[in-house]
């Protein structure tokens, strides 16, 4: 069943990080198999090592801002994220497109309790990629736990219109209808 997938999957995981090693063994200092390593790591759950590997590929190449948007995410799960948001700003300063930063700040925002810094940070998210349901969905928890519920209404609305299959999009947007009084609209989210 799904336990035995799941075993082969960590199985797999173990031998391609085991694989990585031997080839950094054999021929140290190479940033893309550093940052491979650190990715296979944080499938793994063991965000340290990944934080150490990614944190050596970036000596090798510091201006690599896909690299401190990992880290940062390595540091989000260590709950570490003061750390997380300086490396989210480094790569915003290196490279200012990559809208998953913008949404991950905001979600670090968010968990820190400063949500006004949380909706700023994925709202610039969701210009830069108003396609992409996840910014809706975050700033949508955001402005519920703000109680700002028509906000948190439209942005749920927002992920079922590019994601129409999102049960949690309509299971938040009953609640958030539900405590703004919107009995039939509850009911119709809840289906």
């Amino acid at each position: 069943g799904v336990n035995r997938v799941e075993q082969q999957a960590q199985r797999l995981r173990h031998a391609a990080a085991n694989e990585l090693t031997r080839l950094l063994d054999s021929n140290p200092g190479q940033a893309n198999v550093l940052k491979e390593r650190a990715a296979a790591y944080a499938r793994l759950g063991n965000y340290q090592q990944a934080v150490t590997d990614y944190s050596a590929s970036l000596k090798l190449q510091p201006d690599e801002a896909s690299v401190l948007h990992v880290r940062g995410l390595a540091y989000e799960q260590l709950g570490q994220h003061d750390r997380a948001l300086q490396d989210y700003e480094r790569a915003i300063a290196i490279q200012p497109q990559l809208a998953d930063v913008y949404i991950n700040r905001g979600v670090t925002f968010g968990r820190m309790g400063n949500f006004r810094q949380s909706v700023a940070s994925l709202s610039e998210g969701i210009c830069l990629a108003p396609e992409n349901p996840h910014g809706y969905f975050n700033r949508g928890m955001t402005y519920f736990q703000q109680g700002e519920l028509a906000g948190a209404i439209d942005d749920f609305s927002a992920v079922i219109r590019l994601s129409p299959n999102d049960d949690a999009a309509y299971y938040w947007r009953g609640i958030a209808n539900e405590e703004a009084g919107r009995q039939p609209e509850a009911l119709a989210d809840y289906r």
